[in-house]
């Protein structure tokens, strides 16, 4: 009973007081880099592009900002997701050099000659931000955002 007044409450806060953000950050393990000073693949840790996600208004595109890029060669980003059962995304790079701070709208559809259409019944989102830096270390950050 506890456990459900506490659920409760979640949703009642989350309705009183919307939040711009739902993109959560999913937990990773963090190791330190070994004596050649790379972290082996698939884990993070701190140094790569600083991000920023969020949910459009309208909430079909996710608003992607990188900064503090100026120790990353690249940084790539990968956003997949499943719509009506099919798996849909979109990915990119950015270059440092050109861009120290980069913005992107990831749109939940395609656009055509300025007609976009939109995916219905998303679920299981999934952005991936890879910092790929001077020194040779890739930082892979992951997100799992809830729509």
């Amino acid at each position: 009973m506890r456990k459900l007044n506490f659920i409760f409450f979640i949703i009642l806060v989350m309705f009183v007081f919307p939040l711009s953000v739902f993109a959560a950050r999913e937990r990773v393990r963090v190791q330190p880099p070994t004596t050649s000073g790379s972290a082996p693949a698939g884990y993070s840790s701190y140094g790569g592009a600083s991000s920023s996600v969020k949910l459009r208004d309208d909430r079909r595109a996710i608003i992607l900002t990188l900064s503090n890029m100026g120790n990353c060669r690249s940084v790539s980003y990968q956003l997949t997701y499943l719509t009506n059962g099919v798996s849909q995304g979109v990915m990119g790079k950015v270059d440092p050099a050109l861009e120290p701070t980069a913005t992107r709208e990831l749109l939940f559809g395609t656009c055509s000659h300025g007609v976009c259409t939109y995916h219905t019944n998303i679920s299981n989102m999934r952005l991936t931000i890879k910092s790929f830096l001077h020194s040779g270390q890739t930082l892979i950050k992951p997100y799992r955002i809830k729509p």
